[in-house]
């Protein structure tokens, strides 16, 4: 863990960005250096399973993402988000929290910083935004691969494309057989930039919002992403 002594963050981050634009990658990077807890929309719905205090009507939402698809409710996703923010104002073994992905709407933006505001955090909060274009989102996402042996997933960009074989365990690599053209076309129009673009004007407005430029080198984003949150 770098150390934290002298550093100024926000204690609450929220990474968001089209499919495929590094947004985990970048925030796991982040949480990891400087001791946040990382929180991805994955794993905050998972977090329904083990927790003893759900409702039946939440546990019936966790199964319809998981087995049907569908995708989780915007109040749903807030009160998720809400109870992070309880857990870490309540224990405070963070520094902070690091949120990937768990804005996907306007409604969420805008309710969550509600939230914040009850909690005084809403000043205490920065939004980065990895931008990539719609193109460039299908590109990564259809073209991805996947290591058989240790299932480390490996991205479609300039320094990863020409590789046979897994960097991290010399295993070979294959297409995930879940990135399918049509199924990657919906995440984009539900999840891509015209669906990101009132919640970037949102935050805006709000005077929160670092937008990266997702396309460079992964090196690259990352210098900028640590710039954007780190003073």
């Amino acid at each position: 863990m770098a150390n934290f002594k002298d550093k100024i963050m926000k204690k609450i981050l929220f990474f968001v960005g089209p499919p495929g634009s590094g947004k985990g990658t970048q925030a796991k990077k982040i949480a990891e250096k400087y001791h946040y807890r990382h929180v991805s929309t994955g794993d905050m719905i998972r977090s329904i399973a083990i927790d003893p205090d759900a409702t039946p009507e939440e546990k019936q939402i966790l199964h319809d993402v998981n087995f049907a698809g569908q995708l989780a409710p915007d109040w749903f996703i807030c009160g998720l988000v809400f109870r992070a923010v309880e857990k870490f104002i309540k224990e405070r073994n963070y520094h902070g929290i690091v949120f990937d992905g768990a804005v996907r709407t306007l409604e969420q933006a805008e309710r969550i910083n509600q939230y914040l505001e009850t909690k005084d955090l809403n000043r205490d909060t920065t939004a980065v935004a990895i931008v990539i274009s719609d193109e460039e989102s299908f590109n990564r996402l259809t073209k991805r691969r996947i290591c058989g042996e240790c299932r480390e997933i490996i991205p479609w960009l300039k320094e990863t494309m020409k590789l046979n074989e897994c960097p991290k365990c010399g295993g070979a690599l294959k297409s995930r057989p879940d990135d399918k053209e049509e199924t990657i076309k919906a995440r984009i129009i539900e999840q891509g930039n015209r669906a990101l673009a009132p919640i970037l004007d949102y935050y805006s407005r709000l005077g929160i919002v670092k937008i990266i430029d997702g396309e460079q080198k992964i090196e690259k984003v990352a210098g900028e992403v640590e710039k954007a949150v780190v003073k």
